[in-house]
């Protein structure tokens, strides 16, 4: 969790939704970090969005707005 700009506590995410190419749009800043974990082959199911490959790992990312249930 970020308050006033600096990480305070963990949290935990159940469910990130929406559109990956929306979700992209409002990315602000990547960082240098980056680690790939693994790769999973295949793409993402949800409608419009397949055959988008899917995998884990990457920089950490700041992103505007993004729709957490």
């Amino acid at each position: 969790k970020i308050e006033d700009g600096k990480i305070t506590t963990p949290v935990q995410i159940s469910v990130v939704s929406g559109s990956v190419f929306k979700t992209l749009e409002k990315v602000e800043a990547l960082s240098e970090e980056f680690e790939l974990l693994s790769f999973v082959g295949g793409g993402c199911g949800k409608m419009e969005q397949f055959p988008l490959p899917v995998g884990f790992g990457g920089p950490y990312t700041l992103i505007s707005h993004l729709k957490v249930e």
